[in-house]
C-alpha cells in the first residue's frame, strides 16, 4: 500500500493537481471574469499551497497502510479516491480567492477542466501506460511524461479553440441562480463518482488483468460531459443572440415611430408658417418685421446645424433637438464625432439615442422653464473618449452602487435605456459613471480610445 517516493510517483502525483489548475486556469485567465485584488499574488500563492500540499500524498499512503494493517475489513483504497476529491475542492475554493465569479461560473467551468484532464489521465496513464504498454511507465519515463504532456496540450489547446469564444462571452455560464450552483455541484459529484467507479473497475482486478474498457468507458464519459456543456453553452449563446435581435428590433421600432413623429411636426410646422406667411401680407411693417423673426427663429430650429464629424451623431441630434423642442427643451451638443469612428453606427445610435431619451423624458416633468435644458458633449480627455450628459430631473432619484433606485416608473424608463448603454460601455470596454444631486442629473461614459484599434 505504501507508495514510494520514485520520480515516476512523484510525476504522477504532481501531474493532477498541476494539469487541472492549468485547465481551470485556461477557461479563467482569458475571459471577462472580474478578478479581486492583488490577483497575480493570490493565483501563485494559492497554487503554490495547493501543489506542496499535494506531496503529502506519500505520508498520506503510510498512514492508509497502518489503518489497513489495523483494521483489515475496511475498504481503504477508497480514501485516495476522496484524497483527489478533496484536491478537486480546494482548486474551485481556489478560483473563488482569485475570482469574483458566482458559484454556478465556477463549477461549470471546473466541470469542463476536471474532463479535460481526466481524459488524459485515463488515455495516457491508464490505457496506454498501463494496459497496453506497461514497460513505458517503469522502462521510458521521459518518453512516458513527454506523451502525457502532448497529449495534455493538445486537449487543452482543442478544448480552448472550441469552448474559449463562447467562454469569453460576459456571462455566458452565470445563471445567477442558487439552485444551478447546486446543480453544478451535484454534477460534479456524479461525475466524479463515477470516474472513479471506473478507475475501481480498472485496479480493482487482483490478477492485474488490466481492463482497457474501464479507461476507454472513463473517457468517453468525460467527452460527453465536455459535449453537454459545449451546447449548452451553444444554448446560451443563441439565447443571447436572441435577445440582441429583440432588443434591436425594438430600437428600430423605436426609431421608426420617432421617426413618424418627427415628421409630424415638421407638417404641422409647415402648415404654420404657411398661415403665418399669409397672414404677413394684411399686417402693417412693424407686425412684419416681428413676425419675419418668429418664422426665422421657427426655421433655425428645424434647420440642422449639427457638424460633429459623424454622420450618424449628426442625424440623432436632429432628431431628438426636435423631439426636445416640442416639450420646450433646449438642447446643446459640442461633440468631437471622429473620435468615435471605431464604433459600429449601429452601437452609436443605440448608444446617443438612448442617452437623449433618457434626458428628455426627465425634463419633460421639470416645470421651470430655465431648467429646460440638456447638455451633450464628447471629447477626449488624456486618452480616453468621454461622453457626458447633463440634465435637470423632478422628484427624488435614489441611488445605490452607482444604479439607479426610484419608482416603477422610472425604473423601466431608465432601466432599458441604461442597460442598453452599458452593455455598449462593457463591449468597448468602457466604464459609466452616473451621479444625480441637487436635482441634476449626469452621466459619464469613458471609453478608452484603444477599443477602437
Amino acid at each position: 500500500m505504501l507508495i514510494p517516493f520514485t520520480p515516476l510517483n512523484v510525476f504522477e502525483e504532481l501531474r493532477y493537481i498541476l494539469e487541472l489548475l492549468a485547465a481551470e486556469y485556461l477557461l479563467f485567465l482569458p475571459t471577462p471574469i472580474a478578478r479581486r485584488s492583488r490577483f497575480w499574488v493570490r493565483l501563485l500563492l494559492g497554487s503554490a499551497l495547493l501543489v506542496s500540499l499535494s506531496l503529502l500524498y506519500f505520508p498520506f499512503t503510510k498512514g492508509i497502510q497502518l489503518g489497513t494493517e489495523a483494521y483489515p475489513d475496511i475498504h481503504w483504497r477508497y480514501f485516495f479516491a476522496l484524497w483527489y476529491f478533496l484536491f478537486l475542492v480546494l482548486t474551485i475554493l481556489q478560483l473563488r480567492f482569485c475570482f469574483d465569479a458566482h458559484w454556478s461560473t465556477i463549477l461549470f467551468r471546473v466541470v469542463l477542466a476536471w474532463c479535460v484532464q481526466h481524459i488524459e489521465y485515463a488515455l495516457v496513464n491508464e490505457l496506454v501506460g498501463i494496459a497496453v504498454f506497461p514497460s513505458l511507465r517503469e522502462n521510458h519515463l521521459g518518453l512516458y511524461i513527454l506523451a502525457s504532456l502532448l497529449t495534455f496540450a493538445g486537449l487543452l489547446y482543442g478544448s480552448a479553440k472550441v469552448l474559449l469564444p463562447y467562454l469569453k462571452m460576459k456571462d455566458i455560464d452565470t445563471f445567477n441562480d442558487a439552485v444551478f450552483s447546486w446543480v453544478f455541484g451535484l454534477f460534479l459529484l456524479v461525475l466524479t463518482l463515477f470516474t472513479f467507479y471506473c478507475q475501481e473497475i480498472f485496479y480493482g482486478n487482483p490478477y492485474r488483468n488490466w481492463d482497457y474498457r474501464a479507461p476507454v468507458f472513463d473517457a468517453l464519459l468525460c467527452f460527453l460531459i465536455l459535449a453537454t456543456e459545449y451546447l449548452l453553452l451553444r444554448l446560451r449563446k443563441a439565447m443571447v443572440e436572441k435577445r440582441e435581435a429583440q432588443q434591436l428590433l425594438a430600437e428600430r421600432e423605436k426609431q421608426f415611430e420617432q421617426n413618424r413623429q418627427s415628421i409630424d411636426i415638421i407638417n404641422r410646422k409647415v402648415h404654420d408658417l404657411k398661415h403665418q406667411l399669409r397672414a404677413l401680407e394684411t399686417m402693417d411693417r412693424d407686425q412684419q418685421s416681428q413676425a419675419l423673426k418668429d418664422v426665422t427663429r421657427s426655421i433655425q430650429i428645424y434647420d440642422s446645424s449639427f457638424q460633429t464629424g459623424n454622420e450618424v451623431i449628426d442625424t440623432i441630434l436632429t432628431e431628438k433637438k426636435l423631439m426636445a423642442e416640442k416639450e420646450g427643451i433646449h438642447l446643446t451638443a459640442i461633440c468631437d464625432g471622429k473620435q468615435i469612428s471605431f464604433m459600429d453606427r449601429m452601437d452609436v445610435y443605440v448608444l446617443f439615442g438612448n442617452l437623449l431619451d433618457n434626458a428628455i423624458e426627465a425634463v419633460s416633468k421639470v416645470k421651470e422653464k430655465d431648467r429646460k435644458t440638456i447638455s451633450l458633449s464628447l471629447r477626449k480627455v488624456q486618452g480616453v473618449l468621454v461622453l457626458e450628459t447633463d440634465n435637470y430631473y423632478e422628484g427624488e432619484l435614489k441611488m445605490e452602487g452607482g444604479k439607479i433606485v426610484t419608482s416603477k416608473a422610472d425604473r423601466d424608463y431608465h432601466g432599458c435605456g441604461l442597460r442598453s448603454v452599458q452593455q455598449i460601455a462593457q463591449k468597448y470596454g468602457g466604464n459609466l459613471k452616473i451621479q444625480a444631486e441637487n436635482q441634476v442629473f449626469v452621466l459619464q461614459l469613458m471609453l478608452p480610445l484603444a477599443a477602437g484599434k
